[in-house]
């Protein structure tokens, strides 16, 4: 085989060991682990599929993109995406939910970009994946049901995140930068509406409009899903990544992430890393 021969991985196929593998409902849910420093050369799947980062790290290069993949990371692979990964020193375990084409091609029908790669890194997907984890090890006469409905509420929260919504104004380029920016920072509706160069009530209004939220609720959730990520990543203490991800206090991160996720943040640290 040359270095440019591409192999080409069918239904539930993976380069891992497999742990478990379950087929529900037009889905095939895998979950495998990998050896340290292991190099994965160019391969596709004939399948589209999500898949979850549950421990290690490692980095994924594709045609169009490099992905830096460690735990709480979520990838949609278009089918027959060509891609490459290269394991660090902790080797990895992801959970892999293959869509067969029927959804496939439902998810277009519904306007939902099948044919681009895209990473996520959001607490609720991350979350979802958790649930849909504990049911694929379960083997209760309920647990086919639910790992179907997880799995389409994943497909949900997928789609919005991927969805383009017409007509944004170009300030809202500048707003959304912001927030990404400094989320961090205190920042007010004044403030946000100064910087874009708008009216405040007026920034509110589209804002709600364009991302069916208001622009506190919108920061809220950029806040914690960066507090998540270093809950996934890191062993600081609560505390200091509260501080730093924009929250007064542990106690608001606390009471924010129960509201959002249903975890505190030492629950949400040991389930995010199999714990």
């Amino acid at each position: 085989m040359n270095s440019d021969s591409v192999s080409r991985m069918d239904a539930g196929q993976f380069h891992g060991h497999v742990v478990r593998t379950r087929e529900v409902g037009g889905f095939l849910l895998t979950e495998d682990v990998y050896p340290r420093d292991l190099l994965i050369p160019r391969h596709s799947h004939k399948l589209a599929y999500l898949s979850f980062v549950l421990e290690g790290s490692y980095m994924e290069y594709a045609e169009s993109q490099t992905r830096e993949c460690t735990p709480g990371t979520a990838i949609f692979h278009p089918a027959c995406e060509t891609h490459s990964d290269r394991f660090q020193r902790a080797g990895g375990r992801i959970l892999s939910v293959e869509i067969a084409q029927a959804w496939t091609q439902r998810l277009r029908d519904e306007s939902c970009d099948t044919a681009s790669p895209r990473t996520f890194e959001r607490a609720s997907i991350t979350m979802t994946a958790s649930q849909l984890l504990r049911e694929l090890r379960d083997t209760d006469p309920f647990s086919a049901l639910a790992i179907e409905g997880l799995v389409l509420q994943l497909l949900a929260q997928v789609g919005r995140c991927r969805t383009c919504r017409p007509g944004p104004a170009r300030w809202m380029t500048i707003v959304l930068d912001l927030l990404h920016a400094e989320f961090d920072q205190k920042l007010d509706l004044t403030t946000i509406a100064s910087r874009a160069g708008i009216h405040p009530v007026h920034l509110a209004r589209e804002f709600r409009k364009h991302h069916g939220r208001t622009v506190g609720d919108y920061i809220r959730q950029v806040r914690t899903d960066a507090a998540c990520q270093r809950l996934s990543r890191s062993d600081e203490p609560i505390s200091e990544i509260a501080l730093q991800t924009g929250f007064f206090d542990q106690s608001h991160l606390t009471r924010t992430l129960k509201t959002l996720t249903g975890y505190t943040p030492s629950q949400y640290r040991k389930r995010t890393r199999g714990r």
